[in-house]
């Protein structure tokens, strides 16, 4: 597919629609005003998330390898970086894949054997002890779960009852990204998952005034999990939640992000590749057809060392690179 290379800028919401045309060829601007309206269907139909992931642009130069010196060079070519890369979990960055991948708690993307359900056992057994008031009122609201993590009896159960369900790494990921959303620092380092939210005012607040949101969108899939067959402790109220957190496994692909706003401009840049796809449901359930010829090139560039593929439920983890 022939690479979208021009990087189309709209001005914020802040300004009128009129602006906005102004800034872009008008079939580029039905083509996007379509990709919103079909975008909201489906999320109103329930068969994606509308999300945004709010961050300084000082992380997001030094995640990509780029020099923070404020110039139009190097923040069209952080625009650039991210829609050809994404962004991804801790678990991807170079460092935290040398320095903890021999640790004892490390949990590999994929691994969900014994030993890796005991760890995320000990996890939320050492969080019951925990003295932080966020982490004491959530355990004080799913009171059934501390029970049970508290009781280090109950760890062969955990483990057993994870280990012969045919949804394993289901069950896994489900405990693991309630350790991502409780900021249990020892697992928080080397995450699995990425936070976004579907409140675009929470974005800005962790993005502060000078920061990026980058504006993306989750498929919704179904699943459903067996908790009381297995005996295993559900979790009734999440923690932080006024933040609304879509927690994301892996990290967000370039092929789920529609735009990424910079509100120090007041200027929000939409992602090329919407203008070299149709818009359809499949885009939005699969992701953009996206030209990632240059993909290895560039995330050797950043503090990425690996990076995903998504089919359907399946993630799979890449190779490691240089």
């Amino acid at each position: 597919m022939k690479s979208a290379t021009t990087l189309i800028q709209i001005v914020s919401g802040k300004q009128n629609q009129v602006s906005r045309k102004l800034r872009m060829k008008e079939r580029e601007y039905i083509k996007y005003n379509d990709f919103l309206l079909k975008q909201i269907e489906l999320n109103q139909q329930k068969k994606i998330e509308i999300a945004y992931r709010g961050d300084s642009l000082k992380n997001l130069y030094k995640r990509f390898g780029i020099i923070d010196d404020e110039t139009e060079y190097h923040k069209q070519e952080l625009l650039k970086r991210i829609f050809l890369i994404g962004d991804k979990s801790k678990y991807f960055y170079k460092r935290n894949l040398l320095n903890f991948s021999e640790t004892p708690d490390y949990i590999g993307f994929n691994d969900n054997n014994k030993n890796e359900i005991e760890k995320i056992f000990n996890y939320f057994n050492n969080s019951t002890k925990s003295k932080k008031t966020y982490i004491i009122d959530f355990f004080i609201k799913n009171i059934e779960l501390r029970n049970y993590f508290e009781n280090e009896e109950n760890c062969n159960h955990f483990v057993n009852e994870i280990t012969i369900s045919k949804q394993q790494k289901a069950y896994r990921n489900y405990y693991l990204k309630v350790l991502h959303q409780l900021y249990i620092l020892e697992y928080k380092k080397k995450s699995h998952f990425i936070s976004t939210t579907t409140d675009k005012n929470v974005a800005y607040d962790f993005a502060g005034k000078n920061g990026v949101i980058i504006h993306c969108w989750t498929p919704k899939l179904k699943l459903r999990l067996l908790f009381k067959k297995y005996n295993l402790p559900k979790i009734s109220y999440l923690p932080f939640k006024k933040q609304y957190e879509e927690t994301i496994l892996a990290g967000v692909l370039p092929h789920f992000i529609s735009a990424i706003e910079i509100l120090s401009e007041f200027k929000t840049y939409i992602n090329p590749n919407i203008f070299v796809n149709n818009v359809s449901q499949k885009v939005f359930t699969e992701g953009l057809n996206i030209d990632q010829t240059e993909f290895e090139e560039y995330i050797l560039k950043t503090q990425f060392r690996k990076s995903f593929t998504i089919a359907g439920r399946k993630i799979t983890e890449s190779k490691a690179y240089r």
